[in-house]
């Protein structure tokens, strides 16, 4: 099995100085064959060749044989941008995305700070292709993240079209890792307001993880809108995970109610990955309805992994009614993946009241390995129309193994 080619830029000195540069990038276990794909022109651990001749130097005869770069405009006749032009049109040739990636991200990360926003123009205006535009975002990010406030204000005096986007989050979140206060005041006094405002959620995800208040701050600023409230979503979940009496705490006081059951539901979900009967307590105080539905599924599918009679007891305990059939199907439906019988056991001894859902999920899991034995549970649903479902399904998965008994099934179970 061949070994993928890894690249590895060894010129970057070169490129730190801003003079002519000339990358070597070398392929490894790849044939010598094949290496004119990735652009590899010089063994780097070697100071000469086979023959015993030194290496072309940059700018010699050497560079040029890597590919046929494209013909500049008379204002680019810089040999960085000749060797970037060079390079790109190697990396079409890889196959492999991966190896594309690494090769556009060395090339980037060893650029000097000082020649990104020639090389960025050049690339935009020369090179409109997939891998161009990705080499813009990532000189966009390396710059920010070795001279930020340089950056962003080229960034924001770029003429129209240059900077995506991409590149325009990469910047903001590359200075808003370092300074969050400075990347924010940079970016809400941007003219557009949609690509002011997307960025501004970018940086605030980025920073829910490990300052949650601040990224709720930020998004009190934004929009009332479905983008924002996701954003306070993802940020309480992140919460959460980390702190979830906290984060069920401050969910409490949110006043927009609708919102409030949705984050609440939300941050019970994760905090049932780590204490199951804590959320669940908590769930129990939400009123009726779908936040409530949701968390309360979540919980489950989460409990039963850790301990399903535990969970199936706290179904047990709910009231009558729909929430509790559905739970009681997602405890057999997972509780089935981890012991066939017990799940099975579990949901033959329900009540009437709570069954359907439970044993239909048991349907579901017996199908698959034997549509004889699922038959014999299809009977036990009351619900009509779910009864009616789940016969299909058995028939369906019978007639591909024994289509006569199958048959044979369904008209002695007709109704």
């Amino acid at each position: 099995m061949k070994t993928p080619p890894k690249l590895w830029l060894v010129g970057a000195s070169l490129v730190a100085a801003g003079a002519g540069t000339y990358f070597v990038w070398r392929a490894a276990s790849v044939p010598a064959s094949q290496r004119g794909q990735i652009g590899a022109a010089v063994e780097p651990s070697s100071s000469s060749d086979a023959s015993g001749s030194q290496p072309d130097k940059p700018g010699t005869s050497a560079s040029n044989t890597l590919a046929a770069a494209p013909v500049l405009p008379s204002s680019y006749v810089d040999p960085t941008l000749r060797d970037i032009a060079v390079l790109l049109k190697n990396l079409e040739g890889v196959k492999n995305p991966i190896d594309r990636e690494n090769g556009l991200e060395a090339l980037a990360a060893a650029m000097n700070p000082g020649r990104i926003a020639s090389a960025v123009e050049f690339v935009h205006q020369s090179w409109n292709t997939p891998e161009g535009r990705h080499l813009i975002v990532r000189l966009l990010k390396h710059w920010a993240e070795k001279e930020p406030r340089t950056a962003a204000e080229w960034v924001r005096g770029a003429s129209e079209g240059i900077v995506s986007q991409e590149g325009l989050n990469a910047v903001a979140i590359a200075w808003g890792t370092r300074n969050l206060t400075e990347a924010l005041e940079w970016l809400r006094a941007l003219p557009d307001k949609d690509r002011r405002n997307a960025a501004i959620i970018v940086v605030a995800y980025e920073s829910a993880g490990s300052a949650p208040m601040e990224a709720f701050r930020i998004a009190e600023d934004l929009p009332d809108n479905d983008a924002r409230d996701a954003l306070i979503t993802h940020t309480a979940n992140q919460w959460a995970g980390k702190k979830p009496a906290e984060a069920i705490a401050w969910a409490e006081k949110v006043p927009d109610p609708e919102l409030r059951q949705r984050l609440m539901a939300g941050v019970i979900t994760v905090w049932a990955e780590t204490d199951p009967a804590g959320a669940a307590k908590v769930a129990a105080t939400l009123p009726a309805g779908r936040p409530q539905e949701d968390a309360v599924v979540g919980i489950v599918q989460r409990w039963v992994q850790k301990n399903p009679k535990e969970a199936a007891q706290w179904v047990l305990d709910f009231p009558d009614g729909p929430l509790q059939s559905t739970a009681a199907g997602e405890v057999v439906r997972l509780w089935a993946e981890q012991d066939e019988k017990a799940a099975g056991a579990w949901a033959g001894s329900l009540p009437a009241s709570m069954r359907d859902h439970a044993v239909a999920a048991y349907v579901d899991k017996l199908v698959v390995s034997s549509p004889v034995s699922a038959a014999a549970w299809v009977d036990i649903i009351g619900d009509e129309e779910l009864r009616a479902r789940q016969k299909k399904m058995v028939v369906t998965a019978w007639k591909a193994i024994d289509p006569a008994a199958a048959k044979k099934w369904r008209a002695e179970t007709s109704e």
